[in-house]
């Protein structure tokens, strides 16, 4: 058992899946769910609410941009409600700078995770990579670098997927 993972080692669930929120779970091990999940929040409001504040921001710009935009208004002149046109034409074409965001922030979020790991103690791949840099385990970090990338080139890959979901008139 790791540290910064439960307060009491008694109320580790019976290892399934070795992660303690899932494992509590399927096990229904409620105080062990709810330590647990004490014990995620606050690394993961450290890592989440850093990007919360530039998509949000971009978000709105580009919300803003698109509602001026003709077709939004036309939607608007033939009777459809303000909520309805945000929601059918204004929607989907502002997500789309906010899509480019959210995937150069994952590569940040990756970064932040051995940061976030090593300060609150948390055993994962991030904390494995800082233990592999002070020791100089030069394959070890070689290979946490080539982790992050595969990731990394998947996230843009699900990026450009989402592209096309967003946008028709977008093709491969």
């Amino acid at each position: 058992m790791g540290p910064g993972r439960i307060s009491n080692p008694g109320l580790a669930p019976q290892a399934i899946t070795r992660l303690f929120l899932v494992d509590s779970l399927i096990t229904l091990n409620w105080r062990s769910f709810l330590d647990a999940l004490k014990h995620i929040l606050l690394p993961s409001l450290s890592l989440g609410l850093f990007g919360l504040g530039i998509i949000t921001r971009m978000m709105r710009s580009s919300m803003l941009e698109v509602i001026s935009k003709d077709y939004v208004l036309l939607a608007r002149a033939k009777g459809l409600s303000y909520g309805a046109a945000i929601r059918r034409h204004a929607v989907k074409n502002a997500l789309l700078p906010v899509v480019t965001v959210i995937g150069v922030l994952y590569g940040v979020y990756l970064a932040g995770a051995i940061v976030i790991e090593v300060i609150f103690a948390w055993p994962g791949v991030g904390y494995f990579a800082y233990r592999s840099i002070l020791k100089a385990d030069q394959p070890a970090v070689l290979g946490f670098v080539l982790f992050i990338a595969a990731i990394y080139s998947c996230i843009n890959l699900l990026v450009d997927f989402i592209y096309r979901f967003l946008d028709p008139r977008i093709s491969f």
